[in-house]
């Protein structure tokens, strides 16, 4: 929405951006990498679902289903090692958002 993405993101000057009043095209809801609460199982789909590209996002509905899942990254590294056959992992994630991306 215009609220979430004002939250880090600066318009352009002189230019008038339409109102997002809706998460119908939300990315990570459109794409089904959001999940309510941390499991491995839940979170192992959502890598296998995104095996072949380059990044693997996740985002959270909670606070807390983000901080298991960042206090238990060692696993979910794991399962994109696996998945993916990629040795080398690297880690991106926003507190603010509730976001994990992974560069495979």
């Amino acid at each position: 929405t215009s609220a979430e993405m004002n939250r880090n993101h600066t318009p352009a000057k002189g230019y008038t951006y339409p109102v997002a009043d809706s998460n119908d095209m939300n990315f990570y809801l459109h794409n089904g990498y959001t999940v309510d609460r941390y499991t491995s199982a839940a979170d192992f789909s959502i890598v296998e679902s995104q095996s072949s590209n380059d990044y693997i996002y996740i985002r959270f509905t909670s606070k807390q289903a983000y901080l298991e899942a960042k206090n238990n990254s060692s696993e979910l590294f794991s399962d994109i090692r696996k998945v993916t056959g990629k040795k080398t992992v690297t880690y991106y994630n926003s507190d603010e958002f509730l976001t994990m991306a992974f560069k495979t």
